[in-house]
This record gives C-alpha cells, sequence and structure tokens, in this order.
C-alpha cells in the first residue's frame, strides 16, 4: 500500500448470477485444497470471499483515510471479465507532507 493510494485488482461483478457463485464456489474449494496440501490444518473460509462492486466499495470506503473508491471492471482489457480494479484514494498518511514520497 503506498501512502495516497490503494490499488486492488480482484474477482469481482456488478452482481453474481448462479453460475458466478457456483465458479467461485468452486474456485474457494479448489484453493483450499492446494492451501490443505501444503499447510496441514487450514481451514478454508466458511463465508463468501467474492464480493460485489458494490460490497467491495462499501468495504474499502470503510477504510480509516480512504476519500473515493472508484470501481473499473477490466473487461475491456482482460479475458477475464470477472477481474476488476479497485482504485482508493487516501488522505495523506499522519504526519506526511505532500511533498515527501
Amino acid at each position: 500500500m503506498t501512502r495516497r493510494r490503494l490499488v486492488v485488482i480482484e474477482d469481482s461483478l456488478a452482481r453474481f448470477a448462479t453460475l458466478d457463485r457456483l465458479r467461485n464456489r468452486l474456485h474457494v474449494l479448489e484453493a483450499g485444497l492446494a492451501y490443505r496440501a501444503g499447510t496441514p490444518g487450514y481451514t478454508p473460509p466458511a463465508t463468501n470471499t467474492f464480493l460485489t462492486h458494490d460490497e467491495w466499495k462499501r468495504r474499502l470506503a470503510a477504510l480509516p483515510r480512504a476519500r473515493a473508491v472508484i470501481v473499473e471492471p477490466l473487461a475491456a482489457v482482460s479475458l477475464r471479465v470477472h477481474h476488476t480494479l479497485l482504485d482508493v484514494d487516501l488522505d495523506g498518511a499522519p504526519g506526511i507532507r505532500g511533498s515527501q514520497k
């Protein structure tokens, strides 16, 4: 994370249809099996880990220094139409002047 911007690229859609939710659940199961093979005792999350665009906006807007959240679907530049860029504009870190990097 930088001091003024947070960029997240995530699997997300404006809304998830039934097939999207099935794909997401299968992905969670597949990833859980892979993690469990490398990490004994790993337990996959019990809740949905895939968020819609609005859910991501609410979650990221709740960050302490978030000023604005921009959601940009990447379907125009990605074969994976569910990839989404989330760009969060942050207030400057406390005690950091704008000219410092």
